[in-house]
């Protein structure tokens, strides 16, 4: 019999590559989606090899309901909210990033499982002189990363505390198939293949890019390592990566004419010339490292994105 596994945040980023990694590999999936929740786009080809949950995660009685009737072997919690520019409902952060993870713990400690893998997020870090470590000082520059660091901290508070199968895994900057239409690779990847200027910030700001594949090996790889439990690892590639070189990789692998323009917005707040994780206690405990060097990872999305055109030019 297969075993179950619960993915929150099914339908985003993350959780769409994650869920077709799973599937592949025998797990009988549920994906938790938001009531009233349009997005199924990255969900379309596999509907009918899923099970498709509505669930409000903030409702602690229906989350309590609901997860009681899947009776997952695995959890992984990746629903978010403020990552993206249009994402700016304050409350709704602290509603989806914190009280949600609540909620879900407490279900999940009467039904039972063997493991629970939360993502957090590099933005929790804040800006830092150096290769950001897991121990560091947390002083996020946004009200999402403050909502982040608060799920992080609670959530491996309750893993200690009550030896829970639980541990956090915080992504840097995630790229690769089924991201977000308004993201940097594939607005970049987008704007070459049509010739068209790559609009950028300012020539330092930097980040370390991850490909969406080692992501979903390090999420593979939690889930039946005891030596992770309460402990949060950065998912990163060690590497920081000026955003501007990433463009002139897209206009190279994809032979556009293309002109990269540093310098055409202004710097955000938590825009930094300083922006990379150190890996060393996530390959320590999990025996994990990045793979896919960011050229490949490059040429890899850039040949998915041409044959799925039609989700990102409307």
């Amino acid at each position: 019999m297969a075993e179950k596994v619960f993915i929150t945040g099914a339908s985003g980023f993350i959780g769409a590559n994650l869920m077709r990694r799973l599937l592949a590999d025998g797990f009988e999936v549920t994906a938790a989606i938001r009531p009233g929740s349009k997005n199924f786009w990255r969900l379309e080809d596999v509907t009918d090899q899923i099970r498709i949950l509505r669930l409000d995660l903030t409702d602690q009685k229906d989350t309590a309901e609901k997860l009681g009737q899947i009776g997952p072997n695995y959890i992984f919690h990746l629903a978010a909210y403020g990552a993206y520019p249009g994402q700016i409902d304050s409350e709704q952060m602290w509603r989806t990033n914190l009280f949600a993870a609540i909620n879900l713990i407490e279900a999940a400690k009467v039904v039972g499982f063997q493991k629970m893998i939360i993502a957090g997020s590099s933005s929790e870090y804040g800006k830092k002189s150096e290769a950001m470590k897991e121990s560091d000082r947390l002083e996020p520059s946004t009200i999402y990363g403050v909502s982040k660091a608060a799920s992080t901290l609670y959530c491996q508070y309750r893993a200690r505390e009550e030896k829970l199968p639980l541990a956090i895994l915080r992504p840097f900057s995630v790229y690769g198939p089924w991201e977000e239409p308004g993201r940097l690779a594939p607005r970049l990847i987008g704007r070459a293949l049509k010739n068209e200027p790559l609009e950028l910030v300012g020539s330092k700001t930097v980040r370390d890019f991850i490909y969406i594949d080692d992501v979903v090996e390090a999420c593979l790889k939690s889930m039946n390592e005891d030596k992770i439990n309460g402990q949060i690892m950065n998912i990163c590639s060690g590497m920081q990566t000026e955003i501007g070189e990433m463009a002139e990789q897209v206009v190279s692998i994809t032979g556009s004419k293309s002109r990269v323009q540093r310098g055409s917005y202004e710097a955000r707040s938590f825009d930094t010339d300083i922006w990379v994780g150190n890996p060393e206690k996530t390959k320590k405990l999990l025996g994990w490292q990045a793979r896919v060097a960011l050229k490949e990872g490059i040429r890899q999305t850039v040949e998915w994105y041409k044959s799925h055109k039609h989700y990102y030019e409307h």
